[in-house]
């Protein structure tokens, strides 16, 4: 299982991120320590969201942060948890990251 995603916004900007069976639990944050953690942004919450591969999917799950999680192509403000599908560009304050690979189960 394998999940890449490619950071599209502030000093990242290019950089892809890729979570696999090492970690697959990760918070989108702005503390240290995770590896979608931006402390440049200080009004993500902490954590914003939570990315996570279960039952043999990859899926976030929003965590009510202040300014909310949005799926930017088609999507809307979305809560609660939600698959994550190839192409999609997520947006969390000044935080935007697109999916560029799934490989599941």
């Amino acid at each position: 299982m394998l999940l890449e995603i490619e950071i599209i916004s502030g000093p990242q900007d290019g950089m892809i991120i890729t979570l696999t069976e090492e970690n697959l639990i990760t918070q989108w944050t702005r503390d240290n320590g995770s590896l979608l953690s931006f402390p440049w942004d200080k009004e993500l919450g902490s954590p914003q969201a939570v990315i996570r591969y279960q039952g043999g999917v990859w899926e976030i799950e929003s965590q009510d942060a202040l300014h909310g999680l949005y799926v930017m192509n088609g999507g809307g403000k979305i809560s609660g948890t939600n698959k994550i599908e190839i192409g999609q560009i997520y947006r969390a304050n000044y935080t935007w990251l697109k999916i560029k690979n799934i490989q599941a189960d």
